[in-house]
């Protein structure tokens, strides 16, 4: 029956002017709120803002090569310290969809979203005002990215990347030292493919005088020429003092799988082993051979070794097995490897192979290998591994930006 104000002054001793007191502090309390949740409001926007003064001030510009190869390098190793090499001048110009973004923002979002780490994301800063309907960079895309897991990155070209590896002193030729990726030039996939019988022709070097041998570029007629001028003719002598055995058997099973000729097989003596076969290395040829070429008449010259409690189950049955299947064959078999690269070295070196260095192959081949080493540096399992990452790190964070073109 009374207004508010009387109902609460009822319950004091100052009656209706209490309440009306009430009243006043229950409004400015009001206000008071309002004000802290603009300036929370605006707090937090600002926070997705950058305030990197000295480096704006230059003025914006698009990344140079430098700045590019950081941002490769921070996103492929996971190491955001290289994030801080880009300057925020740097920025990312807006498409149809995307808004303009400062490049080192974008570092440190990608970053985040490859390794989940939302700690990350109080490093991103928006570029110029929230967009409304084109996607931004900004700390909160970046805290959405962390949760979802999102990959994302960006690429350099061949060019730029074999620069800056250079100018941390990694070498095509030696990079394998790093113990991360192995040797750019294997010695053995040369070897494997001097049998290549297929598409075969010859390749020089860049003087264009000494032959060069490719994998599965090398000649029939100069591959069989070089062996037997190494150990012989097919049906010579045994070689000379100069071959050890062990070697001349190497050529002998290659000139067998090059020509599918098992009589060079017979040049490789009876009781010489081949490391992982039980069998001995011409029993081995022999096998090859008859089913490569289905003569099952050459698997009754393959031996079955003595005692063998299950004859069922020697390379002599197996061989006959294989040639009698009707499954089609989707591979084949090539000449035996060492298992030493020093072994396999030595064999090209007999046969007057050139063997190339890193360097000089095709700039694309070199890249490759380099993105792999960066792939895997992100990824270290191993403390050599991971020793290599931090080594890598250092280098970069030393590299000065060159202007290179």
């Amino acid at each position: 029956m009374f207004p508010e104000e009387f109902a609460i002054g009822a319950y004091t001793t100052h009656g209706y002017n209490h309440a009306v007191d009430l009243n006043a502090k229950s409004r400015a309390g009001g206000r008071w709120r309002f004000w802290a949740a603009l300036v929370a409001v605006w707090a937090l926007a600002e926070l997705g803002g950058a305030r990197s003064w000295p480096d704006r001030i230059v003025g914006l510009h698009l990344p140079d090569q430098y700045e590019e190869f950081m941002r490769y390098a921070a996103q492929e190793t996971n190491a955001a310290s290289l994030c801080e090499k880009i300057p925020w001048s740097v920025y990312l110009p807006a498409g149809w969809d995307v808004a303009a973004s400062y490049q080192r923002s974008d570092c440190y979002e990608t970053i985040a979203g490859d390794t989940k780490d939302p700690w990350l994301c109080l490093y991103v800063k928006r570029l110029g005002s929230p967009a409304i309907i084109r996607a931004q960079t900004s700390m909160w895309s970046c805290l959405g990215r962390a949760r979802r897991n999102e990959h994302s990155g960006m690429a350099v070209r061949d060019g730029t990347l074999l620069h800056y590896f250079a100018e941390m002193g990694y070498r095509p030729d030696t990079i394998q030292n790093e113990g991360v990726i192995g040797p750019l030039i294997r010695v053995k996939d040369i070897y494997r493919g001097l049998s290549d019988r297929y598409g075969l022709q010859i390749g020089r070097n860049a003087s264009g005088n000494a032959t060069v041998v490719v994998p599965g570029t090398l000649s029939k007629d100069v591959l069989m020429a070089r062996i037997e001028h190494v150990i012989g003719a097919r049906d010579g002598t045994l070689p000379g003092a100069g071959v050890s055995r062990e070697d001349a058997a190497y050529l002998a099973d290659l000139a067998a799988m090059t020509l599918l000729d098992a009589r060079w097989c017979e040049r490789i003596q009876a009781e010489l082993p081949l490391a992982g076969e039980p069998e001995g290395f011409r029993s081995v040829c022999l096998y090859q051979v008859a089913v490569e070429t289905k003569d099952e008449a050459l698997c009754d010259r393959i031996p079955v070794p003595a005692g063998m409690r299950v004859p069922q189950a020697s390379r002599q049955a197996t061989c006959r097995f294989e040639i009698e299947s009707k499954a089609p064959r989707t591979t084949h078999y090539a000449a035996a490897v060492p298992q030493s690269e020093d072994d396999v070295a030595r064999l090209l070196q007999l046969l007057k192979v050139e063997i190339p260095t890193a360097q000089s192959l095709p700039e694309s081949e070199i890249a490759r290998n380099y993105w792999q080493f960066l792939f895997d540096l992100g990824y270290a399992r191993t403390a050599q591994e991971a020793a290599a990452r931090q080594r890598f790190i250092a280098r970069a964070e030393s590299l000065k930006d060159d202007k290179f073109k």
